[in-house]
Order: structure tokens, then sequence, then C-alpha cells
């Protein structure tokens, strides 16, 4: 099982290594695993030419032995040396079945993470 970031925020995030691809408005594409993911959003590894409010698509790689992916509309909400975090901002309920699968797979505490998507209408609070 995967480990969890301590966090202020509405989801647990989990770390994982799935290949991220980030594709911008401008067309400039960039790629990298994953830190950790939630329901609301990636962190990527790499040096990433973006800003802050950059908005983007993001397709999540599920898994190295098949094509399927998440692909959610964001925006990028930080960026550091060695990394960026985007935010999703629209995600249909396919993709957030499988996110939700990811973190349950993937979290230290399955049942804090089941509370924690019970207590929220799709990603946002109730």
């Amino acid at each position: 099982m995967g480990d969890e970031f301590p966090h202020q925020r509405g989801f647990t995030r989990v770390l994982t290594q799935l290949k991220v691809r980030v594709v911008f408005e401008d067309g400039h594409v960039v790629s990298g695993p994953a830190r950790d993911v939630s329901l609301t959003g990636v962190y990527v590894y790499g040096n990433h030419h973006a800003e802050f409010g950059d908005v983007c698509d993001v397709e999540v790689c599920l898994s190295s032995e098949s094509e399927l992916s998440v692909k959610a509309e964001s925006k990028v909400v930080r960026v550091e040396p060695g990394g960026l975090a985007v935010e999703f901002t629209a995600v249909s309920l396919d993709a957030l079945d499988h996110l939700k699968k990811i973190v349950l797979y993937n979290a230290a505490d399955p049942e804090k993470v089941e509370a924690e998507i019970s207590g929220h209408l799709g990603i946002k609070p109730r």
C-alpha cells in the first residue's frame, strides 16, 4: 500500500509513480511521474515551464500495461523547482471513479478515504 501525505485539504493524497502527461493551451506538452494524486489533483515531477494559473489538460496513465488513463481539465496551482501541482477543474464521472479506486488502493487507511468521499458531493463538500 502507498503512503499518504498529511494534508489540510478535503481529500487524502497518496504516493504513486503513475505517468502523467500535461498539455497546455499553447500546445506545449510535458510529462513525468506523479509524486502524489488525490481526487482533486496531481503533483508531477520534472522541471516544467509553467506558471500559476496556466490552464491545461492532464492525462494520468493508470497502468504501464494498458492504455487506460484518466483525463481532466486542470489548472496549475503550484510550480516549484522539480515539479508542479495541478488541480482538476473538470472531471468526468468515469475519471472520478478511476481516481477514487487509485486513492483507495494506495491509501494506508481506506476507511478514512471512504469517509472523506461520503462527506462530499462529487469533489465538492456537501
